[in-house]
């Protein structure tokens, strides 16, 4: 079984968010989806941010997500350490992450225990255009101010 891996914030799910999910769910047999807390989404944000509380999102990502997820976890810390906890065979990612590499994905024998070198597979998923949660937050304050 291929174990997939994709984390973020989901704030005010919206159709991106689901497409991302949908697309994830190809890459893999079992998807382990892991929701940013609070607390991280307002470091990775900004004042204001998460819109929605952790509970909250992660019960909209079930209610709306479950045919393309097997598991929601919270998430507040390192990626590079959820990867080494989870050990997934692959990891999805959005568009609007760089080029980053986990860490743990290049410590010898980290998923066989092996001797070696053990490299997991990032996986990019395309943006989906004209939806983010950045984007409808700041129409919302237009329609407010005009």
């Amino acid at each position: 079984m291929k174990v997939g891996l994709a984390n973020g914030c989901f704030d005010l799910l919206h159709e991106g968010h689901l497409y991302f999910l949908q697309q994830a769910c190809g890459h893999c047999d079992y998807l382990i989806v892991a929701i940013n807390s609070d607390r991280s989404v307002a470091r990775l944000k900004g004042a204001g941010r998460p819109v929605q509380d952790l509970a909250t999102r992660m019960y909209e990502i079930q209610a709306q997500a479950s045919p393309w997820i097997d598991a929601i976890i919270p998430f507040d810390g390192s990626v590079d350490r959820l990867v080494m906890a989870i050990r997934p065979d692959v990891v999805i990612k959005g568009y609007d992450h760089g080029k980053e590499q986990f860490m743990g994905m290049h410590v010898p024998g980290w998923k066989e225990g092996g001797n070696a070198m053990d490299i997991v597979t990032v996986v990019r998923i395309a943006h989906l255009p004209g939806y983010s949660t950045s984007l409808q937050l700041a129409m919302a304050k237009a329609k407010t101010s005009a």
